[in-house]
């Protein structure tokens, strides 16, 4: 078989699998599925950036409660 015969049915099967992608389960999850507005995605960014301080602050905690408290140099 040459090389371009297996291109092509690699393509072939690609576009069908592609093609497959909309009609399942992920495709009705992208039916319902909408952009969020101004409003919505402000709010989803502020919890996460608040999520990520309270992240690094605990860590930042442990890190200096190890260093200061439980093995001083």
């Amino acid at each position: 078989m040459s090389i371009v015969k297996k291109v092509g049915n690699f393509q072939k099967k690609f576009e069908s699998r592609i093609k497959k992608v909309g009609t399942g389960n992920y495709g009705r999850v992208l039916k319902f599925a909408n952009r969020p507005d101004n409003d919505e995605y402000s709010k989803m960014l502020a919890i996460t950036c608040l999520g990520v301080l309270l992240l690094g602050f605990i860590g930042f905690a442990i890190f200096w409660f190890m260093t200061q408290l439980v093995f001083p140099e």
